[in-house]
């Protein structure tokens, strides 16, 4: 009788062991297969980035490897081609891959990548070698505006995508894209018009924008930030800091805040720049201390160094997730903005004289609170 009973706790013994091991294995595969499924942030730990290195040969085993191909059509600006690599680097993490970037970007002349292929030490993890699948080839198209929509964007998130981006840009505490930074403190204000303000009048005096103004499109308001905003935040900058060095950063000279702006050039710590090497401005503005911020996605691209960098930026309003998905942030908005709402926000943007003069009004400016982002589309530009 005894040797029976001792017989049956260990078929007991054996079949929880095999239930434990079931169950184990259901949990870590349906967490793996869902994870780019669910709408939910990524689950991204800060010493992560940490399992990512530069890789100066060819992956042994190229069914690892996430490779990040350039779109056959135009895709976007940098700041685009930046937002979409950040999402790939996600990717890379959360499905086990090694990642292979362009190693030139045809929106940054001028620039080569010295670390291109980046490894996911997590892949060599015995655990990790259980999970077994294709990590493929995607394009920039592949994290456009679906892959926004499904996924959320959160502060632990883009810090993870901006350390790797880091590595991919040679952007560190002393270096920003491989070009050493100057040890001063700095505020780098970005003031964009570009494509925002390009467009013409037709025999009919209606205007056209150079852009899309779909709500497909991706931004809401294609409309330019408010001089008084720009102020405002540079104000607050000053008063804790009179002496920073500041360089503005015009793309050309149709943004109506650069008639405002431009007479500060007679102070000796401000440089303004207009229509500069794109790489010059990119290098300038990610080595700041502190940087503006104008509308659209291009601050993706000059926030790689988010652990020495305060980034200021506008919010539609008091609460609001706009941005809030930066590690390091400052949120504005417009006490007394109904007008500009009506006339500006809300309406088609037309580019005449009341809407640029509105652009220049006296508006009171307060601070804004971060509220968590749903879905990547409420923070995601």
């Amino acid at each position: 009788m005894a040797g029976q009973r001792d017989k049956l706790k260990s078929w007991r013994r054996v079949v929880f062991v095999m239930v434990l091991c079931v169950y184990v294995c259901w949990v870590v595969f349906s967490q793996d297969e869902g994870a780019t499924q669910r709408g939910l942030p990524y689950d991204v730990r800060p010493k992560d980035s940490t399992m990512f290195s530069c890789q100066s040969n060819t992956f042994p085993d190229q069914n690892r490897v996430l490779k990040i191909l350039p779109s056959t059509k135009p895709f976007g600006r940098l700041g685009n081609v930046f937002l979409a690599l950040a999402f790939g680097t996600l990717d890379a993490f959360e499905n086990r891959c090694h990642l292979e970037l362009p190693v030139q970007l045809d929106s940054l002349p001028g620039w080569t990548s010295a670390c291109a292929q980046i490894r996911n030490h997590r892949v060599d993890l015995f655990s990790e070698k259980m999970r077994t699948r294709n990590c493929g080839v995607e394009t920039f198209d592949s994290y456009g505006g679906k892959t926004r929509d499904i996924r959320v964007l959160d502060a632990a998130s883009m810090s993870f995508a901006f350390d790797i981006l880091s590595l991919y840009t040679s952007t560190n505490t002393s270096h920003a894209y491989g070009v050493p930074c100057k040890s001063l403190e700095s505020l780098g204000v970005h003031i964009r018009a570009g494509d925002l303000l390009e467009g013409y009048f037709d025999a009919h005096g209606e205007y056209h924008t150079s852009i899309s103004t779909a709500s497909s499109s991706g931004v809401g308001m294609r409309t330019p930030f408010p001089t008084a905003f720009y102020i405002s935040a540079m104000k607050n900058v000053w008063r804790s800091n009179p002496l920073i060095a500041t360089s503005f950063i015009f793309e050309d000279k149709n943004h109506p805040a650069y008639s405002m702006l431009d007479f500060l050039q007679i102070k000796h710590d401000v440089e303004l720049y207009v229509g500069r090497d794109l790489l010059k401005d990119v290098v300038d503005l990610t080595c700041s201390t502190e940087m503006i911020s104008s509308r659209g996605s291009f601050f993706y691209a000059v926030a790689l160094r988010h652990r020495q960098q305060k980034i200021h930026f506008l919010s539609p309003s008091e609460i609001s997730p706009y941005r809030c998905h930066l590690p390091s942030k400052q949120g504005y908005y417009l006490l007394n903005d109904a007008e500009y709402h009506t006339l500006v926000a809300e309406e088609t943007w037309r580019n005449d004289v009341t809407q640029r003069d509105l652009l220049n009004r006296d508006f009171a400016v307060g601070f804004s609170r971060c509220t968590t982002c749903l879905r990547s589309s409420q923070c995601v530009l």
